[in-house]
């Protein structure tokens, strides 16, 4: 009779649930005057994400950055946050970020929370208005999200 159960709790508890949540899309767009190279933004992203404790990976054939973090690892449950930078196609001199947050374990999607802003994006966009070469925005977005 003990058996009957055990193999279904066994399939429950190693599924497990997997969430994802995505912060607002953004375009990166160069100042007037200014030109944004595929080198220097995967240079700039490489270097600034890797120092904010991402690994990242470069898909040269797609014009694609990836860069990853453990947000949480605990024996049941795993975080991370993953930022994603690419050409944008209507668009040659500009690019997209993508950041999103990857839940997967044992906690179920009701006791997580359904909204995410990534603060490193909004710092590396930071960093790209610093260089004074490029803005972030929220494309459809309002006023107050054009600076970042």
């Amino acid at each position: 009779m003990k058996n009957r159960f055990f193999l279904p709790f066994i399939v429950i508890v190693l599924s497990g649930c997997t969430n994802v949540v995505g912060d607002a899309p953004r375009a990166v767009t160069p100042l007037p005057g200014k030109s944004l190279s595929d080198t220097y933004m995967a240079t700039k992203a490489e270097t600034f994400f890797k120092s904010a404790g991402y690994t990242c990976d470069v898909n040269k054939a797609h014009g694609q950055l990836r860069c990853a973090r453990e947000l949480r690892n605990i024996h049941v449950h795993q975080t991370r946050a993953v930022v994603t930078i690419y050409v944008d196609e209507d668009r040659r001199d500009a690019y997209r970020i993508l950041a999103s947050r990857w839940d997967e374990g044992l906690i179920p999607g009701e006791l997580i929370a359904s909204e995410y802003a990534n603060p490193d994006v909004v710092a590396f966009c930071d960093a790209l208005a610093a260089d004074q070469v490029a803005v972030c925005h929220v494309p459809g977005g309002d006023d107050a999200s054009m600076a970042r």
